[in-house]
């Protein structure tokens, strides 16, 4: 296709027979269906544009501070694990209390935070 929107066989058969019409396609001239309006006809291009990069930029901003949330808290229920062998030392703990403290240690963290 040409930048007028005929095929290019169109064009140079017309140039042939010495058509004026067809033989001159012009840049300026465009066959493209008509825009659409768009949905926002008050705002500008740009302004939406530039409106929808602030929305993405929020929602990278909010999942990563959702994302860094639950890391952390998911490191914090952990942290108590880490220091098991520290409290069976200390305290003199067995493994079966050390599992009773890990699981009192989750619901209480899950009564009081959430």
């Amino acid at each position: 296709m040409t930048s007028c929107g005929f095929p290019i066989s169109v064009v140079r058969q017309a140039r042939r027979s010495g058509k004026q019409g067809l033989g001159r396609c012009q840049t300026s001239l465009s066959l493209q269906p008509p825009r659409e309006e768009p949905i926002y006809g008050h705002i500008k291009t740009s302004a939406r544009r530039t409106r929808l990069q602030g929305v993405k930029r929020l929602l990278v901003l909010c999942f990563l501070l959702l994302f860094l949330l639950y890391l952390f808290n998911y490191v914090d229920r952990m942290v108590v694990a880490a220091i098991f062998p520290y409290l069976k030392v200390d305290w003199g703990l067995t493994d079966t209390q050390c599992g009773w403290f890990a699981s009192i240690v989750t619901l209480m963290m899950t009564v009081l935070f959430n």
